[in-house]
């Protein structure tokens, strides 16, 4: 999704299952933002139980946006935000 802008409020996401952000994985030159979600019991297989976030425009997560029994087997269990360059506002 490069050079996407997302806008996720009131959403919920549960039970997802992936190998890299059980919920959301974004990538590339994308803008998102996340107020007041749920991001429950999702699972990765290697990074970001709930999301996992690489060489992204902006992310930013607000308004209440919670998180809950998200697990990831290596690294972030809710979150897992790589080459950021100063851009994740949580």
């Amino acid at each position: 999704m490069a050079g996407t802008t997302i806008y996720s409020y009131f959403s919920y996401y549960n039970d997802g299952l992936s190998i890299y952000g059980g919920a959301v994985m974004i990538s590339g030159n994308v803008t998102a933002t996340f107020a007041n979600c749920k991001f429950n019991n999702n699972y990765a297989k290697m990074y970001g139980g709930a999301i996992y976030a690489s060489d992204f425009a902006k992310v930013t997560i607000s308004d209440n946006t919670a998180f809950e029994g998200n697990r990831a087997l290596d690294l972030g269990d809710d979150i897992y935000a790589s080459d950021t360059k100063n851009n994740l506002i949580i």
